[in-house]
């Protein structure tokens, strides 16, 4: 899967779980906003029936307040009726939430997949000196990871992800597998619109560890 793909992917799977997050937030808020004039008036029936049951021992009183008892009875009614429709609404909108991100997960790895076949149907264009399968491999994983970019007439480092050490040291990992192989510079200097890149490797050979900082990036590159 393309790098770019991934992390759109990534950015929509977060987008829909926080909508799916804010469902008990729903859920809380609508029994509250359902649930608190019902309760009121349920308590107020239930204070007026005991006001009337104490207080007026008249037998019509009686049969209000039996009255204002069943009616109590109904708001519950009424509330336990909205609660369960509430929720199957927000476990529906929930099933449609999760179907949706399935959806939209199948489509990028089709995508992806389609252009994984494109790139390897289509090379890039290297001279012929520099035209290698190790090469082709790697290169274009220092693209999908935003190291490099294709430009008109070549290659180019993206200086914010890869400075002119890095990108050295990437094509020596590329072109000098062993100790005595030597930096193609004149064609990788033209390529990239670089100069003095065999300097720059030969600096790097003679460093303690021969590796440049923050060579993490480049060395993932090379992980099976």
């Amino acid at each position: 899967m393309e790098k770019q793909d991934e992390y759109n992917l990534s950015i929509q799977r977060t987008k829909i779980m926080r909508n799916i997050a804010i469902f008990p937030i729903l859920l809380f808020g609508g029994l509250l906003f359902l649930g608190i004039p019902i309760l009121q008036n349920t308590i107020h029936i239930e204070q007026i029936y005991q006001v009337i049951q104490t207080q007026f021992p008249d037998q019509e009183l009686y049969s209000i307040a039996r009255f204002i008892a069943r009616q109590s009875i109904v708001n519950k009614i009424i509330y336990g009726g909205l609660v369960v429709t509430y929720v199957a609404l927000l476990v529906v909108a929930f099933i449609r939430f999760r179907n949706m991100m399935n959806d939209y997960e199948a489509q990028i790895a089709a995508i992806s997949a389609q252009l994984e076949a494109l790139k390897q149907e289509h090379p890039l264009t290297l001279p012929e000196k520099l035209d290698t399968e190790r090469a082709q491999k790697y290169l274009k994983k220092a693209i999908d990871a935003h190291l490099i970019v294709v430009a008109d007439n070549g290659l180019r480092r993206v200086p914010e992800n890869c400075n002119k050490t890095q990108l050295v040291y990437l094509l020596g990992r590329i072109y000098c597998q062993n100790k005595t192989d030597k930096l193609p510079n004149n064609e990788l200097c033209q390529l990239f619109n670089e100069t003095r890149l065999e300097k720059i490797n030969y600096d790097i050979f003679c460093n303690n560890n021969g590796k440049p900082a923050h060579s993490e990036a480049i060395d993932a590159l090379f992980d099976e």
